[in-house]
């Protein structure tokens, strides 16, 4: 996608600029042409009905995305290499990045929705998501609805100071990555985090829910070869805190080279623990449609316990193969 070649105006010029008409149509007539090496839209995109979008739309977004601070108290291995902070100066730094955050939703005021923090990052271990959080006062935007992804660890020394959070119907969806189920798999992957610490904000996120914050909440996993036999694990864990999902999705290569991805890519059929995963996965079985729950790809252990959401593996090997060759 084109992103990079949009000139860099105010959002309001860039929603409906020429550049984002034509990706739009590209989506809608069905050629993809913008995205025709990715292999999701063949699955999770090309099967969509979109039958009221125009390429021009004549209202603003609903829905924002904010992933343009990458700050995180962590680094997962799976993720970066290093810790990630904002330089104190030069262009890219927390006031430039907060002011365009700010931007974004106020321009957008009338017709946003709601706001996702952080597709990359952690909403806590920014200082900018964590002041956006703070000065959003919520008789200004009484129905702004937000979704948190966030590895958890510094949402109960941040809770007090955001208001906007209070709001009991303000969260409507709380993911938090995990990726383990045992401290010594824990703190390898979630580098930087401490097992009790986790303990902690689960139990912290589990009495806000308890005190009337209903939002769905999500642990995730990230599939791979030192951590896949926690899965069942995995689930008890959620269960024990009652989380309402367990969100299984298989490793994606972002920063490892060919050989490095391939020896902890256990879903892919030449890993060693392939036909083991494959056997450990046959105890899921398909979780039993409602008109409430519309989920695809979801699925329960025998008993019952939360919903696990799992992504089909065949998607996940074309994703594999794709990103592979994008990195050689």
């Amino acid at each position: 996608m084109p992103g990079g070649a949009i000139p860099k105006l105010h959002p309001q010029q860039v929603w409906n600029h020429q550049i984002t008409k034509s990706i739009r149509k590209s989506i809608l007539n069905g050629t993809f042409s913008y995205c025709q090496k990715c292999p999701l839209y063949q699955t999770d995109v090309q099967n969509e009905q979109l039958p009221h979008y125009q390429p021009t739309m004549e209202t603003g977004p609903t829905h924002i995305a904010l992933s343009n601070d990458p700050t995180c108290n962590l680094s997962c291995p799976s993720c970066r290499e290093n810790p990630v902070q904002l330089p104190p100066g030069g262009e890219y730094n927390y006031y430039s990045i907060l002011g365009e955050q700010l931007q974004h939703i106020g321009q957008f005021k009338d017709s946003l929705k709601s706001i996702e923090i952080t597709t990359m990052g952690d909403p806590f271990g920014s200082r900018s998501y964590r002041t956006l959080l703070r000065i959003l006062r919520p008789r200004d935007l009484p129905n702004l609805k937000i979704r948190l992804h966030t590895n958890g660890l510094l949402i109960k020394d941040a809770w007090p100071q955001m208001r906007i959070l209070h709001n009991k119907h303000a969260i409507t969806i709380l993911m938090q990555s995990i990726d383990a189920a045992t401290k010594e798999i824990y703190e390898t992957n979630r580098r930087g985090a401490k097992w009790e610490k986790l303990l902690e904000s689960l139990a912290f996120i589990k009495q806000i829910r308890e005190d009337g914050h209903k939002f769905p909440w999500y642990i995730t996993l990230v599939a791979q070869s030192n951590n896949w036999r926690e899965i069942p694990q995995f689930v008890e864990l959620g269960k024990e805190y009652d989380a309402d999902f367990i969100n299984i999705t298989w490793l994606i290569n972002w920063r490892f080279t060919r050989d490095e991805y391939l020896k902890r890519a256990v879903h892919m059929p030449g890993h060693p623990d392939y036909p083991d995963l494959l056997k450990m996965l046959e105890q899921f079985q398909p979780a039993p449609k409602t008109t409430e729950r519309k989920y695809k790809d979801a699925y329960t252990l025998p008993g019952g316990g939360p919903i696990i959401e799992m992504r089909p593996i065949h998607t996940a090997q074309a994703l594999a193969h794709y990103r592979v060759e994008e990195l050689l």
